[in-house]
């Protein structure tokens, strides 16, 4: 700041300077004006600021640089940096031509590989560098396979051949009719050299397919991939007869879809036949690609800045810019996805240009490297209107495939379905020709595409908008895709969006961008708008018509509903009836299924008769089949044998042993691995443990099955040939052995000495089939081919003899007996198919348990019983082990029953049974169902029923006759010594007796009338009450009874029935 009287400041000296480039020559006028022979260069300097202007001495030419393009062949004079790179391409067709194949050129996105397809390998076979006579004049065929790569290979066949209407129909006729075609073409295709005779052989097309990766993100058919996919195969392959290939083919492929493009066999080989890698670019490279393009536009480059790009291109981490190699082409490489980024600010540069000479300044005047991009989109973003900003932004994320897993990579899409999405065509146009003149943006033919993939990571704002709503940017993407198929299928109506699908497509439409859609998304959302309209007026009318139906149908179910019980009820019973009239038609011949099919009757309409023949059946002896670890029954089984404590079954079957283990005789399983082999008999001893053993030519083995799952032989020793059966005692000492009708007893303590013991027992007629000692030893029995059963005492084997009388009751060959182990039953297995059960308890009279039973369907060939007497197993030719199940209370018949059993009566206590027979009366013990026996003597006199009175000491008795007797009271407080109670009662004609439940009263009934008796002093006995039943009992009372626990009585009559209350016994 100057002070009031201080000497004015001295002004710097302005000067002016006049450079002159090349040869031009400079001149000063008086004007102090320089002239350049080229371009005039004015510097204008201000102390340390300066400026300069440049005044263009002949017209500019075309730039050099295409900026974010690629070079075009067009372009070949520019592109400079790959020669390396362009020869080994070169070097590889050149192997291909002898050997078939397509070749691969794979690159990262940004490293050149379009440009060097292009302006490197194609200008070069068109320039004849390729080592063959004539290629200078091979078709050449450059494409992208778009959405439709068939069609996009048809159209450039046809460029390339000038026939543009034929090649659509030619691929129509498949991959053998194009390359007849091809080689045609070639054929009538001159070079006009000398040797292109010779040469004929050897010419080809070139196909170059640039952006190979386009078929998998533009292409959603799978079989137009493959058809595509087979056409370049069979032009890139020698024919069957040995023809050459019509083609070279030439694939460019971005390096991070590689993977997909190997599921692919042809592009498989393609890659192992030595594809070709595009890396970084060395330093030398890059100084070419900058400097050689400028020379021949015929530019120059200000010093200082090349190594300024370089430095902003950036050098690999640990690399100096300076570094160079021993060549001194420089060491370090340059990321290759910055070089659309270098190509693009020396486009920018050239605009800022001075003159002839690229600057520093006009490079830093675009922002550089790093914002070139930027800056270009920026400026022309900025200089739309609002509207066509918003455009803007529409366009640019419809040309951008945004991926929700992958990355996102620019699109190709049709101009007139571009100018669609936008909303707004003018507008669209508009924004599309400025990005076209800024290179951002390509459009070539009918189609628009971002000029590169750089531009989506180098712009901010571009990146931003897909970042901040990437959500709503991949539904509206889906949306468009969705639209674009609805119409390629001719609208058709099962393309359109239903449900929360059409309801989340609706909200993003109503809050998208300025509400702009295209024409096409709108049609569909509209069309399914209407759809869900019609869908919803046709449910409502649907429910409408539904809910009406359902009341005329409720009515008329209502109806039916009466008449289909009523037939329901008719069909159950008919079945019910038919259930149970099978199950009477079969219980004589097969008790099992005839209880099975009792157990279904009563679950469908349960009886009290259905439950009295379920207790009937439990205490009949019922089967079930054994069955294998697989399921399937155990057929073919020709003898069988239960261990002593009934855990473990044997079975014969095509000679060898199996074991079992039926402790759950409903889950049976094998135990370890059949043994033994040509055995015809066996048996256990009686601790379980040992089992003996009969094989052919009489061969006695004795067995180890302490474990049965380990099986193993002890010991074996000879008893004589034709041994067909073999029996062990019980305690091991006594083997009994059958041949033919004769049985002998051996004495097996020491089974290599055994020796015979007492004589050989001869009493049946034919052939012996079985024998089977008692569980105490002392009786054997023996089932004959002569149909009967003998049983020996063997209580001293040297003295055996003959017990009775033969069993007899089979029609047929007896072949197996069984001892229950309490001794109290013998089963027997016959050919006639049955299985019978005798009561041995007193050997001397035996006799037949029950009915035989008959659920076989074959011949029945081996017995066994289970330890506890409860489950007999049955082995049947008919392919089947039964499992019979034998109740405690088998029925038994009590002896010395004369005639008609006329009436009988449990005691209170259940100890004693009154039994009325030949009129007369027997009491039985009967503490143990399974042991009955008779008291002493009969109760003397003519008797027809009988009651017990609580507790059980005393019994009435009614005297026969034909109108009856009287009634006397029994003290029986010793069964064994029965005495009368005073004398009898003097009642004619009685029917029925009963007693109270306290004892104390006794109901007669005689000529229709009921007599209660008061008993409590049973000696003298006195009438208490006696009641005449009149006309209601016309028919006459027949019975009485007392209800446990109170005085109620019931009387019965042959029409009706009457109940008459008695209180306190009175």
């Amino acid at each position: 700041m100057s002070l009031p009287g201080d000497p004015a400041p001295e002004l710097p000296e302005v000067r002016f300077e006049a450079e002159a480039s090349g040869n031009a020559q400079i001149y000063q006028t008086p004007q102090d004006m320089h002239i350049a022979q080229r371009d005039l260069h004015v510097h204008y300097q201000d102390g340390v600021r300066s400026a300069r202007r440049a005044f263009r001495g002949t017209p500019p030419g075309e730039c050099p640089y295409p900026g974010l393009a690629a070079f075009g062949t067009e372009h070949a004079q520019w592109f400079h940096g790959r020669g390396t790179l362009t020869a080994d391409v070169l070097d590889r067709l050149d192997e291909r031509m002898g050997q078939g194949g397509a070749l691969m050129v794979i690159a990262p996105s940004g490293a050149g590989k379009s440009s060097l397809l292009r302006a490197g390998v194609v200008a070069a076979v068109q320039r004849g560098d390729l080592a063959v006579v004539g290629s200078d004049q091979w078709p050449c065929v450059v494409f992208t396979p778009t959405d439709r790569p068939v069609a996009a290979l048809a159209a450039g066949l046809s460029q390339a051949s000038g026939h543009r209407e034929q090649w659509s129909a030619i691929l129509e006729q498949g991959p053998a009719a194009c390359v007849e075609w091809m080689h045609a073409v070639l054929r009538d295709r001159g070079t006009g050299h000398e040797g292109d005779r010779e040469g004929r052989q050897g010419r080809r097309w070139v196909i170059v397919v640039d952006q190979l990766e386009e078929l998998f993100t533009q292409c959603d058919s799978e079989p137009e991939r493959r058809d595509f996919l087979a056409f370049l195969q069979v032009m890139s392959q020698q024919g069957a007869d040995g023809q050459a290939p019509p083609a070279l083919v030439l694939y460019g492929l971005r390096s991070d879809f590689l993977d997909p493009c190997l599921m692919h066999p042809h592009l498989l080989s393609a890659h192992e036949n030595t594809s070709v890698f595009v890396g970084p670019m060395s330093e030398a490279e890059v100084r070419e690609s900058i400097l050689f393009p400028a020379a021949d536009a015929g530019l120059e480059v200000e010093p200082g800045l090349v190594e300024l790009l370089l430095k902003d291109l950036g050098q690999p981490a640990g690399t100096a810019p300076s570094t160079q190699g021993a060549d001194g082409t420089g060491a370090g490489r340059y990321e290759t996805g910055r070089l659309p980024l270098l190509a693009h600010a020396l486009r920018a540069t050239w605009q800022q240009r001075a003159g002839h000479l690229l600057t520093t300044d006009g490079y830093n005047t675009t922002g550089g490297i790093p914002r070139a991009v930027a800056t270009t989109a920026d400026r022309e973003y900025k200089r739309l209107s609002a509207e066509d900003q918003q455009t803007a932004r529409l366009l640019l994320l419809a040309l951008t495939k945004i991926g929700d897993t992958t990355a996102d990579i620019r699109r190709r899409i049709d101009y007139t379905s571009l100018l669609d999405r936008s909303g707004n065509h003018e507008s669209a146009a508009r924004v599309i020709e400025a990005f076209v003149r800024a290179r951002l943006l390509t459009r070539e033919h009918s189609s628009v595409e971002i000029t590169h993939e750089v531009l989506l990571r180098a712009w901010p704002r571009l990146w931003g908008w897909i970042d901040t709503d990437r959500a709503r940017n991949l539904t509206r993407q889906e949306l468009e895709e969705s639209a674009a198929d609805w119409i390629k299928a001719g609208r058709d109506p099962s393309r359109l969006y239903r449900g929360s699908r059409l309801e989340n497509a609706l909200n993003w439409e109503e809050f998208t961008y300025a509400g702009r859609v295209s024409s096409n998304l709108s049609d569909f959302l509209n069309a399914g708008r209407k759809q869900n309209r019609r869908a919803i007026s046709i449910r409502r009318s649907v429910i409408s018509i539904l809910a009406v139906l359902s009341l005329i149908t409720s009515i008329l179910a209502g109806v039916a509903f009466k008449q289909s019980n009523a037939a329901q009820r008719e069909t159950r019973v008919a079945i019910l009836n038919q259930v149970q009239g099978e199950a009477e038609g079969i219980r004589n011949t097969q008790q099992s299924l005839a209880a099975q099919l009792d157990l279904i009757a009563y679950k469908m309409k349960p009886s009290r008769a259905l439950e009295t023949a379920l207790v009937n059946d439990a205490n009949n002896p019922l089967s079930v089949t054994l069955r294998g670890t697989d399921g399937t029954r155990v057929g073919g089984v020709d003898s069988l044998v239960f261990s002593p404590r009934g855990h473990t079954l044997a079975t014969v079957s095509d000679g060898t042993v199996q074991l079992w283990d039926v402790a759950d005789p409903a889950h049976a399983s094998t135990l370890g691995n059949p043994f033994g082999g040509g055995i015809s008999s066996m048996a256990f001893s009686s601790d379980g443990n040992t089992l003996a053993t009969v094989g052919s030519g009489g061969i006695v083995q004795v067995w180890d099955v302490t474990e049965p799952a380990q099986a193993a032989t002890t010991g074996d020793f000879l008893v004589g040939s034709g041994v067909g059966s073999v029996a062990l005692s019980p305690d091991g000492h006594t083997l009994a052995t059958v041949s033919g009708d004769t049985i002998k007893l051996w004495r097996v303590t020491e089974p290599a000495h055994a020796t015979q013991l007492g004589h050989t027992l001869t009493d049946h007629t034919e052939a012996i089939h079985s024998v089977a000692f008692s569980p105490q030893g002392h009786t054997l029995a023996s089932a004959s081919k002569d149909g009967t059963i003998r049983l020996w005492d063997v209580t001293d084997p040297a003295q055996a003899s003959r017990i009775g009388n033969p069993l007899t009751g089979h029609t047929s060959d007896v072949l197996s007996v069984a001892f229950s182990p309490d001794n109290h039953t013998l089963a027997s297995a016959s050919f006639d198919g049955t299985v019978r059960l005798w009561d041995v308890t007193d050997p001397a009279q035996a006799a037949q348990l029950g009915a035989p039973l008959a659920d076989h369907t074959g011949t029945v060939d081996s017995l066994a019983f289970s330890s506890d007497s409860h489950t007999l197993a049955s082995a049947s030719d008919d392919g089947t082990v039964r499992l019979w199940n034998l109740p405690p209370t088998l029925s038994r018949p009590l002896s010395s029953l004369a005639g008609v059993v006329q009436s009988m009566a449990f005691s209170p206590q259940g100890h004693t049974l009154a039994t009325v027979s030949n009129n007369t009366v027997q009491l039985w013990k009967v503490t143990d169902p399974a042991r009955v026996s008779k008291h002493d003597g009969p109760l003397v006199g003519a008797f027809d029923s009988v009651a017990f009175r609580p507790p059980g000491n005393t019994l009435a008795t009614v005297g026969s006759g034909s109108g009856g007797g009287p009634v006397q009271l029994w003290d029986v407080t010793d069964p064994d010594d029965a005495s009368k109670l005073g004398g009898p009662l003097v009642v004619d004609g009685v029917d029925s007796v009963a007693f109270s439940s306290d004892g104390h009263t006794l109901a007669t009934v005689s000529n229709n009338t009921v007599q209660l008796w008061k008993v409590t002093d049973q000696a003298r006995a006195t009438q208490a009450r006696a009641t005449k039943f009149g006309s209601p009992f016309a028919s006459g009372v027949v019975s009485v009874a007392f209800r446990p626990h109170d005085n109620v009585l019931a009387s019965a009559s042959a029409a009706s029935g009457n109940v008459c209350p008695v209180h306190d016994g009175s």
